[in-house]
């Protein structure tokens, strides 16, 4: 082989292999020294691009983590204030049944009651309006939907988290109605005083010159007829004294007076239709005028007037009254007052929590029984049965023992004058909206999902618009753009707590500042009553649904990020950073190269000093 010097090829080629272990010597040492297998770009140009995302996920996951952590601190805030207004409200309703025992409470107890009340409405809407997480207030309504009405029948509930703000026009296609029966064809006018009103003129004149006996007969309530022995020198006035005085007519509750020349005798028992209901003749005596008596029946006026609360019952009748849950029975006994009769069903139904009024109508002389709350009747399941029907009864049942749903009884009974019972129904900004009683909703997956108006209209038609502002809040709980949720938290000010009640008799309007013990008589307490139950329902549905919001979605995302980031974590780890055994071994190596690669570099050089040799 031949030997040059110019080029020392050998030694050029130990060079450039030290020259590249060294890059890679280098390498090795970054990587062990800092943790990564990717330094800079050029160790993994697609690593580096997979693994800067991986990064920012992390990093992202960790700051919605902190995030979800500030809602939760944010929510129960929120809750401890409700847990006040709760108890808040829980005082007050005791306040208002002790205003409501009208009995042995005197004007200055209940106005003290009052002034309780009013003073406990003043705290919570202090707590609705300065209750804060930070600057951010949270129970005044600003944390969610709020809505204002152009109509007087329309009225804001409330909205939900998927309700968008704008304005909507109200339209109503079914007024919501109230399910009612009232005395059906049975009874007809009979729910009314029978008045017989009779000739008498010639005994008016004079008086009976002998003995006579005075027969009262027809539709009686007790069945059999009546007669009442007259002595000789009775006149009209001693007549109808007599009668009165007959302890039988006075047990089937027949009265007699002279009016205008003319015996009239009246029944304040219930009967049955406007034909003659009670004939009054003359059937035996010595009385040589005894025909003037009988010319009595003879020249007889009968007439139905309207009855009264002081009218009277006509049989015993047992009604039966239930709501699905409750049941309570209520009898009636022959003689009682319409009056007397209205006000036991009433304190029945009251004490058995059943929501249905009775109530005795004297210009049409019907009994009427109506449903406290409006709706059809797949919404209220308020019904009754009796154990009596026709003219004796109060007319509510069209048969004996048949249960009748009052709020579709309007078709069930025969000739009933009484209403069915109708949901509300709708549009709202023309969309869809659902209707129970008197409240619509807008349907899910519409821009009024969740919007909750009453309208309290009683015909179909347009009533304006409701313009809604959503400022529901919201939380990024993810690691990239939209992964937010919302939650909606409502109003607790007194104006906006305790809307949903219903069976409403005297307040003027159905919130909570608007209640007042000291009206009506005890009704006041009682409408007081039923706004507080459906305030302490209205914040208790709020505490429940903010706890869920707290326990289901926000800590549960925290939980969930938690393992997610975990996992990324090991994913973004493997991608970058560096095995410490797998450098190792590339460090030795590197190092065991480096140091040979120098040798023979010497080896190289070494070996053109040969050439000298030529010249010895």
């Amino acid at each position: 082989m031949g030997l040059k010097i110019n080029q020392n090829l050998s030694a050029h080629s130990a060079l450039n292999y030290v020259r590249n272990n060294e890059v890679g010597l280098s390498k090795a040492m970054e990587r062990l020294s800092s943790g990564l297998r990717i330094v800079r770009g050029a160790d993994d140009p697609a690593g580096l691009i997979i693994s800067e995302k991986y990064r920012a996920q992390i990093e992202g996951l960790g700051q919605a983590m902190s995030n979800s952590k500030d809602g939760i601190n944010m929510v129960q805030t929120t809750e401890g204030a409700l847990d006040e207004v709760s108890s808040i409200l829980r005082n007050v309703r005791n306040l208002a049944l002790h205003a409501a025992n009208t009995g042995p409470n005197d004007t200055d107890t209940v106005a003290a009651d009052q002034k309780q009340i009013s003073a406990a409405m003043a705290t919570l809407d202090r707590i609705a309006g300065t209750t804060q997480f930070g600057a951010k207030k949270v129970l005044d309504g600003s944390a969610g939907a709020s809505g204002t009405v152009t109509d007087s029948s329309v009225s804001f509930v409330a909205g939900s988290e998927n309700t968008k703000s704008g304005t909507y026009a109200v339209n109503v296609t079914q007024a919501a109605v109230r399910g009612k029966v009232t005395s059906n064809s049975n009874t007809g006018a009979g729910v009314a005083r029978t008045v017989a009103q009779f000739d008498a003129a010639n005994v008016a004149a004079g008086a009976l010159d002998g003995t006579a006996t005075l027969r009262l007969a027809g539709a009686l309530a007790g069945g059999a007829n009546i007669d009442v022995a007259l002595s000789t020198g009775d006149n009209l006035a001693a007549i109808a004294s007599k009668i009165n005085g007959n302890t039988t007519a006075q047990t089937q509750g027949l009265s007699a007076s002279v009016v205008g020349g003319k015996l009239r005798v009246v029944s304040d028992r219930l009967s049955g239709g406007t034909n003659a209901e009670l004939t009054v003749t003359a059937v035996a005596g010595t009385s040589t005028n005894q025909a003037a008596v009988s010319g009595i029946g003879g020249a007889e006026v009968t007439a139905t007037a309207t009855a009264s609360g002081s009218s009277k019952m006509r049989s015993d009748e047992l009604l039966t009254f239930t709501n699905g849950t409750n049941a309570v029975n209520v009898s009636l006994a022959a003689g009682t007052t319409l009056a007397s009769s209205v006000s036991t069903i009433n304190s029945a139904l009251k004490n058995a929590g059943i929501k249905m009024t009775a109530s005795f109508d004297s210009t049409n002389s019907r009994f009427e029984l109506s449903n406290d709350e409006h709706g059809s009747g797949s919404t209220v399941s308020n019904a009754f049965s009796s154990s009596l029907v026709g003219a004796q009864s109060t007319g509510f049942a069209g048969a004996v023992g048949t249960s009748y749903n009052v709020a579709a009884s309007g078709a069930a009974l025969s000739g009933a004058a009484g209403a069915q019972g109708q949901d509300v129904a709708g549009t709202i900004g023309g969309f869809a909206a659902s209707g129970k009683g008197q409240f619509l909703t807008g349907d899910a997956g519409t821009d009024t999902d969740g919007l909750q108006l009453r309208v309290t209209a009683a015909a179909a038609g347009a009533y304006g618009t409701t313009t809604v502002v959503n400022n529901s809040l919201k939380f990024q709980v993810g690691a990239f753009a939209d992964q937010t949720v919302k939650m909606s938290i409502d109003s607790v000010s007194t104006a906006r707590l305790g809307t949903s009640a219903t069976g409403i008799k005297i307040q003027a309007r159905v919130d909570l500042a608007s209640i007042d013990v000291t009206k009506g008589a005890g009704d006041g307490a009682q409408d007081a009553l039923r706004v507080i139950d459906s305030a302490i329902s209205q914040v208790s549905t709020l505490r429940s649904k903010i706890g869920s919001f707290q326990k289901d979605v926000l800590e549960s995302t925290v939980r969930n990020l938690s393992v997610a980031q975990q996992n990324i974590r090991a994913t973004e780890s493997g991608i970058r950073d560096a095995d410490f055994a797998e450098e190792m071994l590339t460090f030795s190596r590197g190092q065991i190269l480096s140091q040979t690669g120098f040798s023979m570099l010497t080896q190289a050089n070494q070996s053109s000093q040969q050439v000298l040799s030529l010249f010895r």
